[in-house]
């Protein structure tokens, strides 16, 4: 096929929902825990059944359910990139599904045990090569 594959452009990553970001990247004290813990992810607040949206174009990777992340759909975007979508409580995508930038793939929880104190909010993560790197960079 003539196809030509788009190279990857993080920098091209749209937020998967729009809110205010509760809990940044890295290194953060949990009340609920009273320790310091390291945070993967965004924790981006939002309303219960929002529409959580593909950060980037790809495939779903995985959908699973899980008691302390609660529904989280994966998606792989080639070139070792993937985003993570955690604590919804509805997938609306299936492992295999080729996704559109933009599309919505998943419904804010509340889900997630682990979290459950913060209110409604999703759990965004960037992966290079299974390693999270900090979605500010990439995000407007």
């Amino acid at each position: 096929g003539g196809q030509k594959v788009k190279a990857l452009d993080l920098a091209d990553m749209i937020w998967p929902l729009a809110g205010k970001v509760t809990l940044d990247f890295g290194w953060q004290y949990s009340p609920t825990h009273g320790d310091w813990r390291y945070h993967s992810g965004l924790d981006i607040q939002s309303v219960p059944d929002a529409e959580v949206k593909a950060a980037l174009p790809g495939r779903v990777a995985a959908v699973s359910r899980d008691k302390g992340f609660g529904v989280t759909v994966i998606i792989d975007h080639g070139a070792g990139v993937q985003t993570v979508y955690a604590n919804t409580h509805k997938a609306l995508v299936r492992e295999g599904d080729g996704v559109e930038q933009g599309e919505p793939v998943a419904l804010v929880g509340p889900s997630a045990t682990m979290e459950v104190g913060q209110g409604p909010h999703l759990h965004f993560e960037v992966r290079l090569e299974g390693k999270s790197l900090d979605p500010n960079q990439y995000l407007d």
